[in-house]
């Protein structure tokens, strides 16, 4: 899987506020700006303190920090902490605090008094004018479930008691970077205002009270009750609250390693399997299926299967030159480049290409396959399309797209640009070539070339040709170009488009198609606004949901437009995946704003719960990694607890095992 790098860096700073950096004038001393350290930790204010006392008063102390709890302590503890009785902090609660604010630009930026709005830059000396009260009023009792020992916890929601000891540095640097997506931060900023609860799966005491005395030593003001009971006991544990009963589906999908290296997280685990459930067996006609490295396997394991050729797509091997197997590998997408293949590769190529043709004409049938099965095959799928089918490339991709059979591609730029050269290489051979022969000219160069044709609006080879990506039935994300492009639209046949913080050039509106307004934390406005569209050229098209002012700064949240707008007006924006209606959902890139509320689509409609959610927006979004600002992430977990009967998760580990999944693929 071939997720786009820099997809995580750059949306930081393509989506933020005009001004955010540049108008803050940075003071050139190298001397710290003189900002205390605060020794003590965060901690709660306006937590459930009767019961928490209470609670305290039954346990046995070890020590004025360190509690001993029984198996029927330690259930009342648990279930008190994901009970709704606990209720979880707002987001003005927990925000900028988990934005984790170790540097003065941070700092400024984030704070509430800080508008910027005249684009004034002023000196970072004036951090004081702009400091905030540091000490957070929460409602929630805030626990840390760590285990003392083992690799696989019992607990669901369980850390590494190691990791909480690492805390982060409170000194405050002088400058430094705005960072809304610090998803690795969570563990140590949480640690910070919470509770600890401390256990291993053997429930060895001595192991669990020296880890709680190690803990109780960097956080003496915050508490660490230590599980303290017989292991057999666990049996007695409720199901729901155990790793064995959460993760049982990610535990028992088929595929636990690729290439012998074991996936190093749940998420990772979860990750490829979707990829390969959801790109699974499709019939590009009816001779040529295309799939993935499962569907390879199945297949191969049959006594007897039904297809004459079998393609391996993978980035380890040359065009091929014998063509007498019935198993050929073949260049994944991404790996050719036209202007370092000689003229015997192309020959190879078209060779290659002539067979499939001969093959399909005869009514064999042949399996593609690559890794995930779309990205690797992408350049074969689009290059048989051109050999079996009339018209220019463009064409054939818009054909490809046109068709109400779903087939998922992603092409790399230099693909097109290689079969833009090559083109005219097939057209020559549809005719004039047959397996095996030379071609019959002297120099190619002289071919003629094809020229992009009139869709000039969309393929530019300088830029990202994919379309749109569906995510679930009905529900399409994408970005703002393909909002503007008028190929898309009328390719794609989307009867509505929700465009958030980001609208498309051809859209126009005016007061009257205003649906509702409100103000923002900042106190700037948000405005929903819905317009008819009649417009000849896009007859599929009905209307266009603009929500404006909305940015991905990780000062603007969505939880009004998920929990307070009324919900006639929820209902033009919150979509069901089952309707009929064609939606594409976009913001500027397609990986934060509109992501999410795509993700909160199918938690409020698929009854799915904000992880799986996550998962099946995230892989089904091509190559670009979809990742919401921490503040909009916070509101849609805010969201799932709303819609859910029981709290599943917690926010220090869905952000841990979001930070280990995505450290795979940007370091």
């Amino acid at each position: 899987m071939n997720l786009s790098v820099d997809s995580i860096d750059s949306i930081d700073s393509v989506e933020r506020r005009d001004s955010a950096i540049s108008d803050i004038t940075v003071n050139d001393s190298k001397d710290n700006l003189p900002f205390e350290k605060k020794s003590e930790p965060i901690f709660n204010a306006g937590i459930d303190k009767d019961f928490i006392k209470k609670f305290n008063s039954k346990c046995r102390h070890y020590n004025d920090n360190v509690i001993i709890l029984n198996l029927e302590q330690s259930i009342e503890l648990i279930n008190y902490y994901y009970s709704s009785n606990n209720e979880l902090d707002s987001t003005t609660s927990m925000f900028p605090y988990l934005h984790g604010l170790t540097n003065s630009r941070q700092r400024i930026f984030f704070n509430k008094q800080f508008k910027n709005l005249n684009n004034d830059s002023f000196d970072l000396n004036q951090y004081k004018k702009y400091d905030f009260e540091e000490e957070l009023k929460l409602k929630q009792f805030h626990l840390m479930i760590l285990n003392s020992q083992d690799e696989d916890f019992r607990l669901t929601n369980s850390i590494d008691y190691k990791k909480v000891l690492s805390t982060i540095d409170t000194t405050i640097q002088s400058d430094g970077d705005l960072n809304n997506r610090n998803f690795k931060e969570q563990l140590n900023l949480y640690g910070r205002i919470s509770q600890f609860v401390i256990y291993n799966n053997h429930c060895q005491f001595d192991i669990n009270l020296k880890a709680a005395l190690e803990i109780s030593l960097q956080y003496p003001s915050q508490k660490v009750y230590i599980m303290d009971f017989n292991f057999k006991m666990w049996k007695n544990f409720p199901m729901e609250y155990l790793n064995e009963y959460n993760f049982e589906k990610i535990s028992n999908l088929p595929i636990n390693s690729v290439n012998n290296k074991v996936f190093n997280c749940k998420l990772l685990k979860w990750e490829q399997n979707l990829l390969w459930k959801f790109n699974s067996m499709k019939w590009l006609n009816k001779n040529i299926c295309l799939g993935n490295l499962i569907d390879f396997n199945y297949i191969n394991n049959l006594p007897k299967n039904d297809f004459d050729l079998i393609i391996n797509c993978n980035e380890f091997c040359s065009i091929p030159k014998v063509l007498d197997s019935n198993y050929i590998e073949f260049p994944s997408s991404g790996y050719l480049d036209f202007n370092h293949c000689n003229l015997n590769d192309l020959i190879n190529y078209l060779n290659f290409l002539k067979l499939i043709e001969k093959l399909v004409h005869e009514n064999k049938n042949i399996f593609i396959f690559s890794f995930d099965g779309f990205t690797g095959l992408t350049l074969l799928t689009l290059s048989i399309s051109l050999i079996l089918g009339e018209g220019h490339l463009e064409d054939l991709i818009l054909q490809l797209y046109e068709r109400n059979d779903y087939i998922k591609l992603y092409y790399f730029k230099n693909d097109l640009v290689f079969l833009k050269k090559f083109e005219k290489f097939i057209f020559y051979g549809k005719n004039n070539f047959k397996i095996g022969e030379k071609l019959n000219f002297i120099n190619y160069n002289h071919l003629p070339i094809t020229k992009i044709n009139n869709k000039v609006d969309w393929f530019n080879y300088n830029k990202d040709n994919n379309f749109p990506c569906k995510i679930f039935k009905n529900l399409y994300l994408g970005s703002l170009n393909h909002a503007n492009s008028e190929i898309i639209l009328k390719t794609m046949k989307f009867n509505r488009i929700i465009s958030i913080g980001e609208k498309p050039k051809w859209v126009n509106y005016e007061k009257k198609n205003l649906l509702f307004s409100y103000l923002n934390e900042q106190d700037e406005v948000i405005e929903i606004f819905e317009l008819k569209i009649k417009d000849p050229e896009l007859p599929h098209l009905k209307s266009v949901i603009f929500i404006n002012n909305l940015k991905d700064d990780g000062k603007d949240g969505i939880y009004e437009l998920l929990m307070t707008v009324p919900k006639h007006i929820q209902s033009k924006y919150l979509i069901n995946p089952n309707d009929l209606t064609k939606t594409l959902f976009h913001c500027r890139i397609g990986v934060s704003r509109s992501a999410s509320l795509v993700i909160a689509c199918l938690m409020k409609y698929q009854k799915l719960s904000l992880i799986e959610s996550y998962m099946i927006v995230r892989i089904n979004r091509f190559n670009i990694i979809i990742q919401p600002n921490l503040r909009i992430f916070y509101d849609l977990y805010l969201y799932d607890d709303h819609l859910s009967d029981r709290r599943l998760h917690t926010w220090y580990s869905l952000c841990d095992e979001i930070y280990k999944l995505n450290r795979n693929y940007i370091g």
